[in-house]
């Protein structure tokens, strides 16, 4: 495990494939929201944060993302959020298929920043605009909001389809093809 620390504000947390299966857990129970796995990796973060010397890192504005690494493993990102601030924010949305993105598209045009990327699980399409805007995401796909290491980590494991403007593109309402 490796854990790299931003002060009070972030951290990210990674594991090996052999790691989690010493925990007795996979990306694909974490990413399902097992019970189990979801009481493991709270603990394991716990002692992270523990290890860490950052216990701070753990609160009631604790935002939890957890990515696949590529090889197996998973990566966990730990961001402190203010949840009352008006700012721009960062989700992710996964799908076996890129169907419900076309559909997205098409209901939530002014989305300003999207990305679309294949993955080994299918696609991810990343966005960046106003939380509100964002939540109105969830009806196609699940949403999981998170910051710019996301993006870093899509660009690092995944295969870019279309960047900056996903939307306008598979809505139609591009030249781009």
């Amino acid at each position: 495990m490796k854990i790299s620390a931003d002060g009070n504000e972030s951290a990210v947390i990674e594991f090996t494939k052999e790691e989690l299966e010493g925990c007795r857990l996979t990306y694909e129970n974490i990413s399902r929201n097992v019970i189990k796995s979801r009481t493991a990796i709270y603990t394991i973060i716990t002692e992270a944060a523990k290890l860490s010397g950052n216990e701070r890192i753990i609160g009631e504005n604790t935002r939890i993302d957890i990515l696949p690494d590529g090889e197996g493993g998973c990566v966990i990102i730990l961001n402190n959020v203010l949840p009352d601030k008006a700012q721009s924010c960062y989700a992710v949305l996964s799908s076996e298929n890129a169907d419900c993105f076309f559909d997205l598209a098409r209901a939530v045009p002014d989305i300003p920043f999207s990305s679309l990327y294949k993955t080994d699980e299918g696609y991810a399409l990343y966005l960046e605009g106003e939380s509100s805007l964002l939540r109105r995401c969830s009806e196609f796909s699940e949403v999981v909001f998170c910051d710019e290491v996301c993006l870093v980590r899509l660009k690092e494991y995944a295969v870019p389809l279309i960047e900056g403007n996903a939307l306008e593109v598979l809505s139609g309402r591009s030249s781009e093809k």
